[in-house]
């Protein structure tokens, strides 16, 4: 089966929620958020997991995918996230304020452009 015409059916079906996916997956891409971090972070560092791995986690847990960070961690394995849960919370627990608020602005920036059209 062809992706094209699956894509078509559902903008012409729905249309808004393939508008709300595909900006949720630009704002979102994993080298953007991993360079809004490098460019950022002052004293936290990616060694294992990657700042878009903490924001994918997050994201699952904030919009009721998943209930917890444990049960998101659970749900893409180890491999995936690259180091424990243990770990995983400790990237959590010390994100940089100054990375956060980075986030939210470039983020609210991008989907403003898209409201304003």
């Amino acid at each position: 089966m062809g992706l094209g015409k699956l894509l078509d059916r559902f903008a012409t079906e729905r249309p808004v929620a393939v508008m709300y996916r595909a900006l949720l997956e630009r704002v979102f891409a994993a080298e953007r958020v991993n360079k809004l971090f490098a460019d950022t972070a002052v004293h936290q560092y990616e060694h294992r997991i990657a700042f878009s791995t903490v924001v994918d986690i997050l994201g699952e847990v904030v919009t009721r995918q998943q209930k917890s960070i444990d049960t998101a961690y659970q749900a893409s394995g180890k491999q995936t996230v690259g180091a424990s849960v243990a770990a995983l919370y400790d990237k959590l627990s010390k994100v940089e304020t100054g990375v956060s608020e980075r986030l939210v602005r470039d983020t609210a920036a991008d989907v403003a452009e898209i409201i304003d059209l």
